[in-house]
């Protein structure tokens, strides 16, 4: 929260007097992206496919905050 900004702050304990002076608040979902990698093709379904590697990452909103 900006310092020419009124309202009420409520992280004012937390914060330091070196850090920004914004927070980013996102809504929406958050989701957990997990990525197969070396898939020798497409899934069919009702079919398995093996993949040689996995990775994750943040997903939905949650890939905006990083």
């Amino acid at each position: 929260m900006s310092t020419d900004t009124p309202g009420i702050d409520p992280l004012q304990a937390l914060r330091a007097p070196r850090d920004p002076a914004c927070d980013v608040f996102l809504t929406g979902p958050v989701f957990l992206d997990i990525v197969f990698t070396g898939l020798d093709s497409a899934p069919v379904r009702g079919t398995e496919s093996w993949a040689r590697g996995m990775g994750s990452s943040p997903g939905g909103v949650a890939n905006m905050a990083t």
